[in-house]
This record gives structure tokens, sequence and C-alpha cells, in this order.
């Protein structure tokens, strides 16, 4: 598990990563970020803090905010250890979600109507093989999940899903799945080669 600020970090250099950030001046790192005033980037302090402070109220456990990747809020519910990492579950998806995206805009994925199994190896030359990015991003890839486990899996988790069975065909069935979210976390990192 990673601290909050470290999976931030990534997503943030993972989004700026590119020509773009050449020109930038700052770039955070998961050891040391710059703060700012918030104030001195363009938000109301006032309605900066009503905001933080209503998340904080409704059960979020922390909230950092971001102007041009330096931090203008951190804060914390009561008995929270920033320094401890933390799962965060579902927010997962968000991220993955945004890398599919830079990953398209680099050309690593042809196009969210591309077939998984030009990444999922073992798809190919079967049913699977309709598969899209696009049906697993909107949960409608047809797999049944049942009985997989989104955490504490034991084996190789990639296997494991992937070996998940179709239940339904392809885009015609919505379905909450985190266990092929988990898939896209491969199939990212064999479009990128990292």
């Amino acid at each position: 598990m990673r601290s909050r600020r470290q999976v931030i970090a990534g997503v943030v250099s993972a989004i700026l990563a590119g020509p773009a950030q050449a020109a930038r001046a700052y770039w955070p790192t998961v050891q040391s970020w710059e703060t700012v005033d918030p104030s001195r980037v363009g938000f109301d302090a006032e309605r900066l803090d009503a905001a933080v402070g209503a998340a904080l109220a409704d059960n979020s456990t922390s909230v950092l905010v971001l102007r041009g990747g330096r931090l203008a809020v951190e804060r914390y519910a009561a008995g929270v250890d920033p320094a401890r990492p933390l799962e965060i579950a579902s927010a997962g998806k968000s991220m993955v979600s945004i890398l599919v995206g830079v990953a398209l805009d680099r050309g690593l994925i042809r196009s969210l109507d591309q077939t998984a199994a030009d990444f999922i190896t073992p798809w190919q030359d079967t049913p699977k093989a309709e598969i899209t990015i696009r049906q697993m991003l909107s949960m409608t890839s047809g797999l049944d999940i049942t009985g997989l486990r989104d955490r504490g899996v034991a084996g190789d988790q990639f296997q494991i899903n992937a070996a998940a069975p179709q239940r339904d065909p392809p885009g015609t069935r919505w379905a909450y799945a985190t266990p092929i979210y988990h898939l896209l976390f491969h199939l990212l990192a064999k479009a990128a080669g990292e």
C-alpha cells in the first residue's frame, strides 16, 4: 500500500509528464511537495476552507487540494495519520481511467474501442477477444466476476481475473467489477512497456 501523497504524486506525474511538462519550473515528488497559500493561487480561502470542512464532515478522511502541482490544502480527519499507508480502493478506478486517457493521448492505446485482447493475450482467439477497453472502463465487459476477490488475492491476480468466464455478450450488461479494473492495471503496464 502507498501513502495518499505517493498515490496522488504518481497520478499527477503521469498526467503531467510529457512535452508540456518540460516548460514547468516545478515538479512535485513523492518525498517533497511545495506548498502555496490558497489565496495566492486564485482560491477564495474562506470558501475553500468551508468546502474542505464539509468534505471532512461528510466522512472524508483526507483532503488535498493542488494548484499547479503545489499543495494548497492538506487536511486530515481527527485520528488520521497522513504517513500511514491507506488502501484507496475504488478511487483507483478514477486514476486508472485517467491513465488510460494518458495512454490513449500518447498513442500507447489506439482507441477505446481497441480490443483488450491486444494486451491480454490469453483472450486472443476466444470469445473474450471482442471485449474492448471501453467496455472494461464502463464495466460492460460481460465477464462473470462471481467469486473473484478484490483484496487479499493469493496467486497471480492477472491470470485469475483474466480467466473469469464470459457471462454476457460484451457491451450488453453493466455490472460493478473491480477485478476488471485490476486487469486494466496490467493492460496499461503492457501498453506502456513498464
